[in-house]
């Protein structure tokens, strides 16, 4: 870790994406079963979308760091660009969030139908 630090900080924040999809991609392995995942067709989708989230989370915060595009003397990113600069630092939040409500859309509309209905007309509810 002491090495990661000493390479700086575009090191440092491409270790914290690979560990971060490294443990994402290991706690989904500890629980998976492969036989009802082949039946849904969103798994593979929802099993990317999270950690793609995270990485579009953190990368203002890291690589593509607002002071360092606003302090440019080569590329002017806010007048050239002003769409991506309004995504990547003016509503960064409000775009995360909408990350984060479609990715819990979306393991909603994976989980399967008529489960819980069954048991439920079994015990008489």
């Amino acid at each position: 870790m002491c090495l990661v630090y000493a390479a700086g900080h575009v090191y440092y924040s491409l270790f914290l994406l690979y560990a971060g999809f490294k443990c994402y991609f290991e706690l989904i392995a500890i629980n998976r079963n492969e036989a009802k995942d082949k039946k849904n067709k969103l798994s593979l989708v929802i099993d990317w979308y999270f950690p793609l989230g995270y990485a579009y989370f953190l990368m203002p915060k890291t690589f593509v760091r607002r002071i360092l595009v606003d302090n440019d003397s080569k590329i002017n990113f806010k007048e050239e660009f002003p769409t991506m600069y309004a995504i990547l630092f003016v509503h960064h939040t409000f775009f995360c969030a909408l990350l984060l409500i479609g990715g819990l859309v979306l393991f909603t509309l994976s989980l399967e139908k008529g489960q819980y209905r069954y048991q439920f007309k079994r015990l008489g509810w």
